[in-house]
């Protein structure tokens, strides 16, 4: 029995070819053969319909359901070949402007892309890339438990640590969590065990608010850009392969980053009780695994996968002698190259796919932050290879970096 379709895959990318009725029910095994290709990171579509001999409204809404989705990644869906039915019903319904159809002996030769700055470094290729600009963001250690920092986040703020949406809180040791600020949008994941996130958006004039306990903020400054995704055969990119990728391109840490990412799996921990109930010897990092597990959660494997993620952090090369830095900036591969230390934070979300190429940080962020977040996590690296978690895995997407000069105290 012929399958009612087949994906093959072309120099120009997946080829799906439909051998059903476009029908409700053949509607439905299309969209989701659309959505299996997005979550594997295919953006450019060609569509073969010759064999098809009816399309329902079903039919067509499938068709510009999965043109609407590739477009909004930067990719495309063509149909190359289809019969004279099918045809007539895509001039009717005027979608033959959008996505053809074309015979595949006369179809017209797409335009030259235009040149782009791809680079690899390490396992990472870096898509249309630019360099940041000369020059360093301010970057703070704010907040810590006697006196948290009160910030005001415009769109251009950028912070992660522990903390809580509410400047006023009265008491904010009992509600901070893990928060992270990516252009002005803050979100929160309260201490508990099955906490519902929250999440404010900076607006021009009216920019959100927070108390935070203990963290690193920082006020623009995000001038390189790049798309990322897997070099020389890789099937993901790793968070701390991006980490170096960012580095490197700058030429020196620390370095500030937000990043929009499809997962693969994300590894990490996540605050349970409040603060407020920590004491000197139960405390978060009282350094034993037994308080560490009354305390935090951690991933007992790669989470999220199939979603996507709005990422901050900082990431540098050598672990600060400052001692307040070094317990905010540490390893990202314990079991690898302990050098590399970082803060990273990450929101979840439904998955949305993502550009090729950046455009415009805020707007990358307010489109995926449209949707309510899943989690909000403290990323970290695994330090065993056999029984740990691992390291946070991303199909592809998208990076904002640049240079920070990192110093203490006060806001961002």
């Amino acid at each position: 029995m012929q399958p009612p379709l087949t994906s093959t895959t072309t120099d120009s990318g997946p080829l799906v070819r439909v051998a059903c009725r476009l029908d409700a029910e053949g509607a439905e095994v299309f969209a989701q053969e659309i959505d299996r290709l997005l979550r594997a990171g295919e953006h450019a579509v060609q569509l073969d319909l010759a064999a098809v001999t009816f399309v329902s409204s079903a039919g067509i809404g499938a068709l510009v359901a999965a043109h609407k989705k590739l477009k909004a990644a930067g990719g495309a869906l063509e149909v190359v070949d289809a019969g004279p039915q099918v045809r007539g019903v895509l001039k009717l319904t005027k979608l033959d402007t959008l996505i053809g159809p074309f015979d595949r002996a006369t179809a017209p030769t797409a335009p030259a892309a235009a040149a782009r700055a791809d680079r690899v470094v390490g396992d990472v290729r870096l898509v249309a890339l630019t360099p940041p600009a000369r020059g360093a963001a301010v970057a703070r250690v704010v907040g810590d438990r006697q006196q948290p920092a009160l910030l005001e986040l415009g769109p251009g703020s950028f912070a992660v640590g522990l903390g809580t949406p509410d400047a006023e809180d009265a008491a904010p040791l009992a509600h901070a969590g893990e928060l992270v600020v990516a252009a002005g949008c803050l979100f929160h994941r309260p201490p508990a065990a099955d906490p519902r996130i929250d999440w404010v958006v900076a607006h021009d004039g009216h920019p959100a608010r927070a108390a935070v306990v203990e963290g690193l903020a920082w006020q623009g400054g995000m001038t390189g850009s790049a798309g990322f995704e897997p070099a020389d055969g890789r099937a993901t990119v790793l968070l701390d392969g991006l980490a170096r990728a960012v580095l490197d391109v700058t030429g020196a840490g620390p370095v500030g980053f937000v990043a929009v990412g499809e997962i693969h799996g994300l590894v990490g921990a996540e605050l349970l009780r409040p603060l407020s109930e920590a004491t000197a010897d139960d405390h978060p990092r009282a350094g034993t695994a037994a308080v560490a597990t009354r305390w935090l959660s951690f991933s007992r494997e790669p989470a999220h996968a199939r979603r996507t993620a709005i990422v901050v952090g900082v990431v540098g090369e050598a672990r600060p002698a400052d001692a307040t830095l070094a317990a905010t900036l540490r390893p990202l591969d314990p079991a690898g190259d302990r050098s590399l230390v970082g803060h990273v934070h990450a929101a979840v979300f439904p998955f949305r796919p993502v550009r090729r190429e950046p455009g415009a940080a805020g707007e990358v962020v307010a489109a995926v932050a449209a949707t309510p977040p899943l989690a909000v996590m403290h990323l970290l690296g695994d330090p065993a290879p056999l029984v740990g978690s691992g390291r946070s895995e991303f199909v592809r997407g998208v990076v904002w970096f640049g240079p920070l000069d990192l110093g203490r105290g006060g806001g961002a």
